[in-house]
């Protein structure tokens, strides 16, 4: 990367350290283009979604996972993409970062903001509302209707 692009790096994760997570996410958003273009570091991408989620932009968060997991063969791929073999270390760097992009994806659609970005009702959402006419006790089992959120 550029010089300018490391320095909003290192400023994002300056901010990062400081839980600024809404300037750490500009700063990451400004070298956005240049990273995906490069296949740079992936845990920069992390970083950005991580910082987005942690100031409830989870749609956000969730498109940059997605664009990180749809290139996962690439950057799983021990030649670069001219075929030169890549460094060990940036092979391991890169699964690593691959396996944090799962755990991060999991824990972001856990979240009832992520079910309704994605259009997924909350899980109670199909839970008929209490009725005083009703004559089900709440403690009973809920009858089987074939239908599975």
């Amino acid at each position: 990367p550029d010089r300018a692009t490391e320095l909003a790096i290192e400023l994002a994760r300056h901010w990062r350290a400081r839980d600024q997570h809404r300037k750490a996410a500009d700063e990451f958003a400004s070298v956005l283009d240049r990273v995906l273009a490069t296949r740079g570091d992936p845990r920069i991408l992390l970083d950005h979604a991580d910082s987005l989620a942690r100031t409830d932009e989870v749609s956000g968060a969730l498109r940059l996972v997605y664009a990180l997991l749809a290139s996962e063969a690439a950057y799983s791929d021990p030649a670069d993409a001219l075929g030169h073999t890549r460094p060990a270390e940036e092979v391991e760097r890169d699964r690593l970062a691959m396996q944090r992009a799962y755990l991060l994806l999991g824990d972001l659609l856990d979240r009832p903001d992520a079910r309704l970005a994605a259009g997924t009702p909350p899980a109670d959402a199909h839970a008929p509302a209490a009725d005083a006419h009703d004559a089900t006790p709440h403690n009973a089992p809920a009858a089987h209707t074939g239908h599975h959120p």
